[in-house]
């Protein structure tokens, strides 16, 4: 069972915030997610990476998608030049998994083909992104059970938005949990029905997570936390970590905040799921972690910007990659917990 991080520039600056990466990650044994779509960017991002990792995963592109060839290109490009390098590659699911599956099936099958011919390819991992319906998702991906090429990447947090705003939907039709904020007039009204939705999204990740370790398939997880008040300045209500709460300007169960979707005890219910029906080979993990707002003090790596002359950005990467080590932290606890329980 392998834990990663996002490993690339948070912030504008030199490929000082790299090597402040590297030295973060090493000092918790955390391999990178990498963001690339060539050879080339690949190449000199992977130069940076840690020392203790002992595989990487490639975030494709987020405009990439299999019904288009010239993608698969690319895909096959990237794949020369990773193979042996990195476990894995990530892609977007899309919207024609429902509208048009036997389109996007026969596209994937496809590049299974080609990728299979690269010696050591990595696996394409096809993540839960756009808003599918969950099952929907799980029947379609669960035909490349006996292809190596083709598995999962399931991203706890977007599975577990989704089914808040649907399940708060239900309550109240035409509006969306999302549009609120902790500020919103309408919001005391609302807390209770709001409160449940989150609470819902839990067991319908549980589910999902379910169905696909029962297999023999390498399955790959993005995990990070949210909550419909939560939205960021990336305009998303997740990619948040598990130890936050979401401040509101009332009381409500006694406390002005609320729990977030998950918490440590969701994330100790989702990696006991995970490994009561998979083995911790099968599995990586990527703490898919957004948040940037604050800024730390260099330490041990002020020497890597001994040239800069404003290192304000560094100071907030430096607090970033702090957030990802203790979320490291806290996975490799509770992992440890699960594992001996």
């Amino acid at each position: 069972m392998r834990i990663h991080g996002l490993f690339q520039k948070r912030l504008a600056g030199d490929d000082a915030l790299l090597e402040l990466a590297r030295l973060r990650f090493d000092e918790v044994a955390m391999g990178p997610e990498i963001h690339s779509g060539s050879p080339a960017d690949f190449a000199h991002q992977y130069g940076f990476r840690p020392e203790t990792a002992s595989t990487a995963v490639v975030h494709l592109p987020r405009n990439w998608n299999v019904l288009n060839t010239d993608h698969h290109d690319g895909i096959c490009a990237l794949a020369g030049c990773a193979a042996g390098k990195a476990f894995g590659f990530v892609i977007h699911d899309l919207n024609e998994i429902e509208t048009d599956p036997g389109g996007v099936l026969q596209n994937l099958h496809r590049l299974a083909t080609r990728l299979r011919r690269i010696p050591n390819a990595p696996i394409l991992f096809v993540e839960y992104a756009v808003g599918l319906d969950p099952v929907r998702y799980i029947d379609f991906l669960r035909k490349f059970d006996d292809c190596e090429e083709i598995s999962a990447c399931l991203d706890v947090g977007h599975i577990g938005i989704r089914q808040a705003r649907k399940a708060y939907a239900a309550k109240y039709p035409g509006e969306d949990a999302c549009a609120l904020h902790p500020d919103s007039p309408e919001l005391p009204d609302r807390i209770e029905a709001l409160a449940a939705a989150v609470q819902s999204a839990l067991p319908v990740t549980i589910k999902v997570i379910r169905a696909f370790t029962a297999s023999e398939t390498p399955i790959h997880f993005h995990l990070h936390d949210g909550h419909p008040l939560a939205n960021s300045k990336f305009g998303v209500s997740d990619h948040r970590g598990f130890l936050a709460p979401i401040a509101i300007p009332f009381a409500h169960n006694g406390r002005r905040s609320l729990p977030p979707l998950f918490g440590p005890s969701g994330l100790r219910k989702i990696l006991a799921t995970a490994l009561t029906h998979s083995r911790p080979e099968q599995l990586t993990f990527t703490l898919e972690i957004h948040e940037t707002g604050g800024r730390l003090p260099l330490g041990n790596a002020k020497h890597f910007f001994h040239h800069w002359k404003e290192i304000r950005n560094a100071e907030q990467m430096s607090h970033w990659l702090n957030t990802l080590q203790q979320q490291a932290e806290l996975f490799r606890a509770i992992s440890a917990e699960t594992t001996s329980s």
